[in-house]
């Protein structure tokens, strides 16, 4: 077999290939077909933010002053927050009050007014609340695990 330019094999290719016409088919019968246009989703998937980690759904801002702790201190100091409930997947969540946490599930929506979730193994967790032992400065980012 005997090697040829790109722009050969292209046209090539071009002038073995015969127009198809654009055909409706329902989604059922689409396999090994190619879009003719670019398909969109007609709502957002997931409907919400959802958390991506076991963990502990927070407000990042409650957690940045131990990420950037004095310069006289080595490490940031734990911080302890409330546990004031739990977000579920398949279940709204109630607000996340500030100042604390909720336990929350792999795939359930965020509690409105959270915007980060600690994992589950960055924390030590007991029935009324959490420790976070030392922040870092990649777990105060707002979006995180989310």
């Amino acid at each position: 077999m005997s090697r040829i330019d790109p722009r050969t094999a292209l046209s090539r290719l071009l002038a073995a290939g015969t127009p198809v016409s654009v055909e409706p088919v329902p989604l059922q019968e689409a396999g090994g077909r190619i879009l003719a246009r670019s398909l969109t989703a007609d709502r957002d998937h997931p409907p919400a933010d959802m958390s991506a980690m076991d963990g502990f759904a927070v407000r990042a801002s409650d957690l940045a002053g131990a990420a950037n702790p004095p310069a006289a201190e080595k490490r940031p100091a734990p911080i302890r927050l409330p546990v004031t409930g739990e977000a579920r997947m398949g279940q709204p969540a109630e607000p996340l009050p500030p100042a604390s946490a909720m336990r929350i599930s792999t795939g359930a929506p965020l509690p409105p007014g959270s915007d980060t979730v600690v994992p589950v193994e960055e924390v030590e967790s007991g029935p009324e609340a959490i420790r976070i032992l030392h922040p870092a400065a990649g777990s105060v980012i707002p979006g995180r695990f989310v």
